[in-house]
């Protein structure tokens, strides 16, 4: 009678025991699967093609059946403080430096069992290893999971073509010059991937070619050259970049104020690999960072896009911070090349300006947008609600003096600006005709927006139920 139900009735009901069952793994389940053919087809790959679940969850997934990590093809590995256990886990502020002295050592031990486990998924195809963005920072957990990454990239099987490592706010140690770390790895994996998006705290100029004493007279240098078909995203939004090399750990130090420049060094040593042959060719590849203006006035912050392929040039996304709210006021680019705006929490205005090249759906999976469309299991899944508002789609009424300048001039003043080289900067808005007359009259050589004017943002939005999307 079991094998009498209706196939689309049972993956309904496995998709219901499947939350439960990532949740609080066990051997119950995968037994019922052998009631009959059908319910063993149709319900090991309901469990087990896509997983999203922490470090924890992932072991004992894999504790109650070995054998069907064989069947995964999508891995979605959040990391998770709350399944720390703490001496004192009803202390009301946790001290981050005595979380440190407190190895938890079933933490590290999670982590580090992913490398076993992923190994055997041979039919793996998109992996993403995400650190929340949250209080309390557990420096025990960044470092089991720094430490971690380079046995991870060589665990993960060739059949990987998707790879996302997100840790932009872990505490991470500079990449050590002279000494093995993850930077070699990931450019050794980068021609067979076809996305890779990287928001990791520290990176080095071996992400995209060999240190001097590993390419000195390599015959294989000249057999690197040519394209791959890896759209490569690296966001170092808030953290320091590393210098590029050994001689320039040396000369930039580990000054937190010099990472800017780092970037722009760490670009050009990109730029220069691609061009001498010692990296091959993406089709996309952009570093993103950012820099801070003003909280009022007309000098906005910038989300910095440097674009290295597939042309050389910098775009400056002007934003400024929503007081009193976990979110931000952005123009961004269109596809088509219009000007759109929105509002919201950072990690979905940061998937905006990147353009929406990964997505994250309701039930937790990390993949490509692409790759989402291209594979039917995913029809039915939804990309998670970021209460992301656009104009464009939604009409919500904006307030503040910016948007009143703008309808009584009849045109955008702030928009996002383009320049053909790697100069990340801030953004200030054009002036109004009211200025340019002011200017004028004073005889000024270089006119510009009034400073004085107090441009606050505070009444900027008010989110409606019907516009939140």
């Amino acid at each position: 009678m079991a094998h009498s139900l209706p196939a689309e009735l049972m993956r309904q009901v496995f998709l219901c025991l499947k939350v439960d069952h990532c949740s609080n793994p066990s051997s119950t389940l995968p037994q019922t699967l052998g009631v009959c053919k059908l319910w063993r087809q149709i319900g090991w790959e309901v469990l087990y093609s896509d997983i999203s679940v922490t470090e924890f969850k992932l072991a004992k997934l894999a504790e109650s059946s070995p054998s069907a990590r064989m069947l995964t093809r999508t891995l979605s590995i959040n990391i998770s403080c709350n399944d720390l256990k703490y001496a004192n886990p009803c202390h009301e502020a946790l001290n981050v430096a005595s979380i440190d002295l407190r190895l938890n050592e079933d933490a590290w031990t999670a982590i580090h069992t992913i490398p076993r486990i992923v190994r055997d998924m041979v039919q793996l195809e998109s992996f993403s290893l995400v650190i929340p963005t949250y209080p309390p920072q557990n420096k025990t957990r960044c470092r089991a999971v720094h430490s971690a990454i380079p046995y991870i990239l060589k665990a993960l099987p060739n059949s990987v073509k998707h790879l996302e490592i997100d840790t932009i706010d872990a505490c991470f140690q500079y990449c050590p010059p002279l000494q093995p770390h993850f930077c070699p790895l990931l450019r050794e994996r980068m021609p067979s991937l076809s996305n890779l998006r990287l928001r990791l705290p520290r990176l080095c100029g071996q992400l995209f070619q060999r240190c001097y004493f590993e390419h000195f007279h390599d015959p294989e240098d000249a057999s690197r050259r040519g394209i791959m078909e890896c759209t490569v995203l690296i966001n170092t939004v808030n953290p320091d970049v590393e210098g590029t090399d050994f001689r320039e750990y040396l000369t930039l130090g580990r000054s937190e104020g010099l990472a800017n420049d780092c970037l722009v060094v760490l670009v050009q040593t990109a730029q220069s690999a691609i061009y001498n042959g010692r990296c091959q060719e993406p089709p996309r590849l952009s570093f993103f960072t950012r820099r801070r203006g003003a909280s009022e006035g007309p000098v906005f912050s910038a989300f910095n896009e440097l674009a290295v392929m597939p042309t050389v040039k910098t775009l400056r996304y002007p934003y400024r911070e929503i007081p009193d709210q976990d979110g931000a006021f952005l123009r961004y680019r269109e596809l088509d090349g219009s000007q759109g705006e929105a509002w919201g929490p950072w990690n979905a205005l940061t998937d905006m300006f990147e353009g929406q090249v990964w997505v994250e759906t309701m039930e937790g999976y990390r993949v490509p947008s692409v790759y989402l469309k291209q594979n039917l299991r995913f029809k039915q899944s939804v990309a998670k609600s970021t209460l992301l508002l656009k104009r464009r789609r939604t009409g919500a009424a904006a307030k503040g003096t910016l948007f009143s300048k703008e309808k009584a001039e009849g045109r955008l003043l702030l928009r996002v600006q383009e320049t053909s080289r790697f100069q990340p900067h801030i953004v200030i808005r054009e002036s109004t005709r009211k200025e340019l007359d002011q200017a004028t009259n004073a005889d000024m050589p270089n006119p510009g927006p009034d400073e004085g004017d107090n441009e606050d943002l505070k009444d900027l939005v008010t989110l409606a139920p019907e516009d939140e999307a």
